[in-house]
């Protein structure tokens, strides 16, 4: 009696053996999945702006002094890879020389810099906005004296990991503020010589995260200033006072 109990639990076993395996091999190839995905969405967004950046070298006018247009790139391998490489640094010491496996596939954009310069045109049709889609590593983005306007900014807001934004001399309105307001470790924020008015309080009012915020030559007015300053007060607000 005892035997044949013994030779009915045999086969669960088994099958509970069976379901772990394939519950690995499973969650292996989404880990294949995964990493596969994000080196190709990073190495669309590194094509989509060199693309970019040459339409802009293509179009501007070699007499006069070239823009600020470029990117710059850093490797980050995805936690599955850089968590377990971490542990084993500390288990194993660094004579293993861990990091210097080549992680050239895991390079993503770091920092967008396409500003034109001031005082001259606005650099236009840089920014076909899809190029931004999949930059979500970027840190820093500069588009200052561009076209970029409020829906720029709708894609740019995508960029979670992004604290540092430049929108000087930019088309965005107070809608753009509501989508800026969505980046959550949004830090530094530069909004000279925009059309912003008073209604974008609210919305910035929302990014209690902010550090230093630039509002040099918008239509926010003294008491809007004041507002703000007292919503934010760990966040260092800039307005030069005009003379007139």
């Amino acid at each position: 009696m005892m035997q044949a109990q013994m030779f009915k639990k045999r086969p669960l076993f088994g099958e509970a053996i069976a379901v772990i395996l394939v519950l690995l091999v499973l969650l292996i190839g989404l880990i294949v999945f995964l990493d596969v995905s994000r080196t190709q969405q990073q190495h669309r967004a590194i094509q989509s702006l060199t693309s970019a950046i040459d339409r802009v070298n293509e179009t501007f006018d070699p007499d006069v002094q070239q823009p600020i247009v470029g990117f710059a790139t850093r490797i980050q391998p995805p936690w599955w890879i850089a968590g377990p490489a971490d542990v084993w640094d500390k288990i194993a010491g660094s004579r293993w020389e861990l990091r210097r496996w080549q992680w050239e596939r895991y390079r993503v954009v770091s920092h967008i810099d396409i500003c034109g310069d001031e005082g001259t045109e606005r650099i236009t049709g840089i920014l076909r906005y899809r190029a931004f889609r999949d930059c979500l590593f970027v840190s820093e983005v500069s588009l200052d004296n561009t076209d970029c306007d409020d829906n720029c900014v709708e894609w740019l807001s995508q960029m979670q990991e992004c604290y540092g934004v430049g929108l000087t001399n930019t088309l965005i309105t107070d809608r753009a503020i509501d989508h800026l307001a969505k980046m959550q470790n949004l830090a530094l924020l530069v909004l000279d010589r925009t059309a912003i008015t008073d209604a974008s309080i609210p919305a910035l009012a929302r990014m209690q995260q902010l550090d230093s915020l630039s509002l040099d030559g918008t239509n926010i007015s003294d008491r809007g200033i004041d507002e703000l300053k007292r919503l934010l007060p760990n966040c260092r607000i800039h307005r030069q006072i005009s003379e007139d």
